[in-house]
């Protein structure tokens, strides 16, 4: 009888308390939610981060992250001990994964002979380097130095892929474009019953938190000015914006009982602001996927947005588009969405059937496919490899050893 595979997938941004809510996490936590579902593959989790530190920084996400993958949890504290950590599977064979969906693949002697697959969320910092406030070495290109001869690269859709093989020589028949997936409410309201507008204000620049607020307090000025349904604002923030979010709104006058501002918001709390939403501002410049999009339409909430890398993909006809994020823009067509309830409600309809393409069963179901296409393209590797091998024989020619190709 043959054994199960061996999935092992490194999540180690789900023990981050600080990038536990991003949507690589949510990725993360739903392949280990769904893989077997789909699959009899026995999956594990591994984390880069030392036991001691997990348990005092975000102990409940190691406890989910125990209760997701049933106690099969690999804590590796450093990249040398990576064999010593996965010591207590045996040897991976050429039918076990080896997945990460975000840091580096290690070196191909620690993954032994099992097939090996990144996800590459995004390129924005090799393909927009004037959007990466950073310095030194991207972290992307650490993970796409990681890849080598046979690996398997995971997009989450074509727009990454295209960008992914713009700036690297791995083979493009060794990418795969995998969606992200989400859960359409069960009960959504019309959009004409709905008057509230959701927004996420960030940190990133390509995200343009200062134009989405600027844009959401310009809008609720003026609806408090002119009367009718009362709007109300949901700001999610991390810590960092809480400041900046706070003093935007004294500036603007809003009337506090008109705008809700939550630091750090946990996702049933950001569902329920959707659920009474009628649009989801998004002021993002750059997105490989835009997870909080595809969510937002999840609940029949119109995404105000920009037409600019994967947005069109993901939102297509159900987005309302302005032509650029600056405030500006984004306040005439969220005005034109909060006054024309027919046309909010065309979209509103389009996004819950877009949404309704995409589903973390899915994500999982061809993420399990991309596994088995590597473990195919493993083995005719080894096999063009034999075969050049075959190809030189020895024979003895008057007394000396001699290479021949046949």
């Amino acid at each position: 009888m043959t054994s199960a595979r061996r999935v092992l997938i490194d999540v180690s941004r789900l023990i981050d308390p600080r990038l536990a809510q991003t949507g690589i996490a949510r990725y993360g936590r739903e392949l280990l939610r769904h893989l077997p579902l789909v699959s009899d593959d026995q999956v594990w989790a591994v984390v880069q981060e030392p036991p001691s530190k997990c348990d005092v920084s975000n102990g409940a996400a190691i406890s989910e992250l125990h209760a997701l993958v049933e106690g099969r949890l690999i804590s590796v504290e450093a990249q040398d001990s990576f064999a010593d950590a996965l010591s207590i599977l045996g040897p991976l064979s050429a039918c076990d994964v080896f997945h990460s969906i975000h840091l580096p693949l290690p070196p191909p002697r620690l993954t032994c002979s099992a097939s090996r697959i990144l996800t590459v969320h995004d390129v924005l910092h090799l393909r927009r380097p004037d959007l990466y406030g950073a310095t030194g070495v991207p972290p992307i290109q650490r993970s796409i130095n990681s890849l080598t001869q046979g690996d398997i690269v995971l997009c989450p859709s074509d727009h990454t892929r295209a960008d992914l093989q713009m700036v690297t020589e791995h083979p493009s028949n060794q990418m795969v474009t995998v969606p992200l997936g989400c859960k359409v409410a069960t009960t959504i309201a019309s959009a004409a019953s709905r008057h509230d507008i959701t927004c996420l204000v960030q940190s990133a620049p390509r995200k343009h938190g200062h134009a989405v607020l600027t844009s959401l307090t310009q809008v609720l000025a003026d609806r408090q000015r002119m009367g009718g349904p009362p709007v109300v604002g949901h700001v999610f923030t991390p810590n960092v914006r809480a400041g900046m979010v706070h003093n935007a709104i004294s500036a603007a006058r809003i009337n506090p009982s008109l705008i809700n501002v939550v630091v750090n918001a946990e996702d049933e709390v950001i569902r329920n602001a959707l659920a009474r939403s009628r649009a989801f501002l998004w002021g993002s410049e750059y997105e490989g996927f835009g997870l909080p999009v595809l969510e937002a339409m999840a609940h029949g909430t119109v995404p105000v947005l920009a037409p600019n890398s994967s947005h069109i993909a993901v939102a297509g006809d159900s987005g309302a588009y302005a032509p650029v994020p600056d405030s500006k823009s984004l306040t005439e067509i969220l005005h034109r969405v909060l006054n024309d309830a027919v046309y909010a409600e065309q979209l509103s309809k389009r996004a819950v059937q877009r949404a309704r393409m995409h589903s973390w069963r899915k994500t999982a179901e061809r993420t399990v496919r991309a596994y088995a296409s590597a473990s195919r393209l493993k083995v005719d590797q080894a096999s063009t490899s034999r075969r050049a091998s075959d190809r030189f024989a020895h024979c003895e020619t008057g007394g000396r050893s001699e290479q021949r190709a046949y």
